[in-house]
């Protein structure tokens, strides 16, 4: 169900008195109200066990309130209980089985066990007699989302919104709708017109900002989200997207000090640590970095990000081996990322380890041979080698990739160049300079003799005299 937002320091504060009375064994001070609310803080605090427990606590001591059995649904829906939900579900329909809220949470359990059609069903045929219509509405829309029937999954998002605006699940879903139909953009215009009714709703500008993100559109989004924190200052999550958009803008040195701000709002989690150690290494602090890193790996022991990111901070400080240990570990959880498998080709290549370097840039441009660095990065491993044929032949096979990527056959001008087979590096050369002349600058870059800046340079006027 939506509700209303229970996180802050009145929120920590209510907490702290709950557990402070369970300790001493004061529970006679404990009402419904109370409860209702330590159920949603532990909710929105992303504490679904937590939330459990005080379910049964609460239906322990008010037996016959049918809104706890329904807050338990609801949190063993999000554990995945289905079954459990549904024997939940059960009991309350022996006190008051035409209850609407009852009624809803039957329609969210159908949708769960994917009797996706029968939800629809049941769902039409309460309409009339529902008092939470922003909550049905929203049930309805994640029905035609599952069923991909995504306009009318948007229309009854939108009469989601319409009636609650600050439902954040509604809102995030709406817009992945939107963009799946290619109206993302168009749902710019939608959230400005909730602005300008009720300009004091943080979730709206903060759900019109992770629109701009989406776009690619950050300053947009960067002001959109400090409107939403100048509004709710403990607002974590717009604070932590707005972070996310300086680091796409490579701003840092912004990114970092909103990151670090996070843990005064809320428990650091996993994703947290790793933006804040990836903030610092781009800074230069690789040793801040790593110990960022190592907080998210104590958090959670499987995280690949986590092994990366630390790996890369123990190379930039020279400490080769064990960037390698945590470069392996990160593939031992996630062998499917190319950038785990660059860097560990770059390490294992820095210690001379040649035969476990290329095979780490094979498996690298297996799973992205799009990515022109790589084959670059593993053609110069045989290159510095003085393995000049087996660095041609990387380049010939990226090409047979990106054939038309001008980079490539500069390289390979450059290397035949190098081996003194001045035909062959002319022919890569006209190539280059047809798709694109303006790189032909790599080429002064990669020699620095003079002598062969020229005949390079001649080479360039006998095409353009050619051509």
């Amino acid at each position: 169900m939506a509700k209303k937002s229970s996180q802050g320091e009145e929120g920590r504060e209510l907490i702290r008195r709950f557990e402070e009375m369970l300790d001493n064994g004061q529970i006679y001070l404990i009402d419904i109200d109370m409860l209702e609310e330590v159920i949603d803080f532990y909710m929105e605090a992303s504490k679904p066990n937590k939330a459990l427990r005080v379910c049964d606590f609460a239906i322990d001591r008010f037996p016959y309130s049918t809104d706890f059995y329904l807050d338990k649904a609801h949190v063993l829906l999000s554990l995945a209980r289905i079954e459990e939900a549904d024997q939940v579900i059960e009991t309350v329909k022996n006190y008051c089985p035409n209850d609407p809220d009852l009624l809803v949470m039957i329609g969210n359990i159908l949708l769960q066990k994917g009797e996706i059609d029968n939800a629809i069903l049941h769902l039409n045929a309460i309409e009339d007699i529902v008092f939470n219509k922003d909550e049905f509405y929203g049930y309805l829309g994640n029905a035609y989302k599952l069923k991909e029937e995504y306009d009318k999954a948007i229309f009854y998002y939108k009469k989601s919104v319409e009636l609650n605006q600050e439902n954040e699940e509604v809102l995030a879903d709406l817009a992945s709708c939107l963009e799946i139909v290619g109206k993302l953009k168009e749902s710019i215009t939608f959230y400005e017109r909730f602005i300008d009714a009720s300009p004091y709703s943080y979730i709206a500008w903060y759900n019109m900002a992770n629109v701009y993100l989406k776009l690619e559109d950050f300053h947009n989004a960067i002001k959109a989200y400090e409107y939403a924190v100048t509004i709710n200052e403990t607002f974590s999550s717009a604070y932590f997207n707005m972070a996310n958009a300086y680091s796409y803008l490579e701003e840092w040195d912004k990114a970092l000090s909103i990151y670090l701000k996070i843990p005064e709002l809320e428990e650091p989690s996993v994703e947290l640590y790793n933006s804040i150690g990836f903030c610092f290494r781009e800074l230069g602090r690789a040793i801040e970095g790593a110990a960022s890193f190592k907080k998210s790996i104590k958090l959670n022991k499987t995280n690949p990000d986590a092994y990366y990111g630390l790996g890369l901070c123990l190379f930039e400080v020279e400490k080769v081996i064990e960037a390698i240990h945590y470069y392996r570990k990160a593939i031992e959880l996630d062998d499917t990322s190319p950038d785990y498998w660059a860097a560990c080709a770059e390490a294992e290549a820095t210690l001379g380890n040649i035969s476990a370097a290329e095979d780490a840039y094979a498996m690298a441009v297996a799973l992205d041979g799009a990515d022109l660095d790589l084959w670059l990065e593993w053609s110069s491993l045989y290159f510095e080698n003085d393995e000049v044929d087996r660095a041609i032949e990387v380049i010939d096979t990226a090409i047979e990739e990106l054939s038309m990527t001008a980079e490539l056959y500069y390289t390979n001008t450059c290397y035949y160049f190098y081996q003194g087979k001045i035909k062959e590096s002319y022919i890569y050369l006209q190539k280059a300079l047809t798709l694109d002349f303006d790189k032909h600058s790599m080429l002064f870059e990669f020699f620095e003799e003079i002598e062969k800046q020229k005949v390079i340079y001649q080479l360039i006027e006998q095409f353009k005299s050619s051509t």
